[in-house]
């Protein structure tokens, strides 16, 4: 067994710490946690060596009304931006620093994908129509020419008398989730142009049959 000598200038210190009195609070302690602080400076001894310790509160011990300082925002506009940064990856829903930048960026991909999104639409509604008609022996292309409206407006150089005032998202829903009443349209659309298939001309005033 070995034994541990101590020297007469460590037993002096030891002794100094423990008959030292308690040390003083600072204010900057009452200020961080000034509940704790009041309720237990009377009741607790902090030594020298442990003044960084969380004081306890004693079981049944009143605590007194002390309002606890909260840190809130700069102002209106910071709880603007990060009410509309919910949800964003990282510091961007909770730092106003960064989510200001993020936010703008994300206005900016809503003006430019509010137009793409139109083109985008346009273009699913074509696809659909092209893989609807070439089921009754007609191209996108041909069908459209024959429509006459340009898809609900006057396009130029169409042909005109067809009378079906239908556009291209119409026609493609009615494609998608009424297949026939979608053959109806493009029977009544073969009907109305045969004759400018034979390339015969139409009386001025004459009504086509459908």
């Amino acid at each position: 067994n070995t034994v541990t000598t101590i020297s007469l200038k460590q037993k002096n210190n030891c002794r100094k710490q423990a008959d030292a009195p308690a040390p003083q609070m600072s204010l900057r302690y009452f200020l961080n946690r000034p509940v704790l602080a009041a309720a237990s400076a009377a009741r607790i001894f902090v030594p020298a060596g442990f003044r960084r310790i969380r004081p306890r509160v004693p079981a049944g011990a009143a605590l007194p009304d002390v309002a606890v300082p909260v840190r809130g925002l700069a102002s209106k506009k910071h709880k603007a931006v990060l009410r509309q940064s919910k949800g964003f990856r990282g510091r961007a829903n909770s730092c106003f620093t960064v989510a200001i930048r993020r936010l703008e960026r994300s206005w900016q991909h809503s003006y430019r994908d509010r137009k793409t999104k139109k083109r985008n639409m346009r273009s699913l509604w074509i696809v659909r129509l092209n893989a609807a008609v070439r089921q009754h022996g007609m191209s996108y292309n041909d069908f459209v020419h024959r429509l006459g409206n340009g898809g609900g407006k006057k396009a130029k150089g169409a042909v005109e008398g067809c009378g079906v005032m239908l556009n291209r998202k119409v026609l493609s829903e009615i494609a998608a989730h009424e297949p026939f009443s979608f053959k109806g349209v493009v029977d009544v659309v073969k009907a109305r142009t045969n004759w400018r298939q034979r390339g015969a001309a139409i009386p001025k005033g004459a009504q086509v049959a459908e």
